[in-house]
């Protein structure tokens, strides 16, 4: 089981450990609620390894991180995730050549970046005004 983030309120940790449900496809961690179906999951899971994006749980050395899948209708997937390390904080971007959502696509963009200390806590404070860790699991 994940750790809750290391910066986290209590508030926030308590979020963590109550309203999540762990669930493991192919290599692919993902905190759903427990009415997603396996088809749903497997559909991330298919974007997901054509990102090359690794599992969640296998980025030890992160105590801290998000990602956002964007599955659109009618244009490329995105994928985006944002961590804390030892290294300090960074954001990656990746994008396939798929173009309904559903095909597996190949890689076209994958950029990495490091984020400045006041970029990670604008972004965490954006997290915490969106109420995110209120929020019920979901897909």
């Amino acid at each position: 089981m994940p750790q809750p983030p290391v910066r986290a309120s209590p508030a926030r940790r308590r979020a963590w450990r109550n309203s999540t449900h762990l669930f493991t496809s192919r290599e692919a961690l993902f905190i759903l609620n427990r009415s997603t179906e396996n088809s749903i999951v497997e559909w991330y899971t298919t974007h997901l390894k054509a990102m090359d994006e690794p599992s969640l749980l296998s980025l030890t050395d992160s105590p801290e991180r998000y990602r956002f899948l964007w599955l659109r209708s009618f244009h490329n997937p995105v994928a985006v995730r944002v961590w804390g390390s030892c290294d300090g904080y960074f954001i990656t971007v990746k994008q396939t050549n798929a173009r309904d959502g559903y095909e597996r696509g190949r890689l076209i963009t994958d950029q990495t970046r490091p984020l400045t200390n006041s970029e990670w806590d604008h972004f965490v404070n954006l997290l915490d005004r969106s109420c995110y860790w209120q929020l019920p699991p979901g897909d």
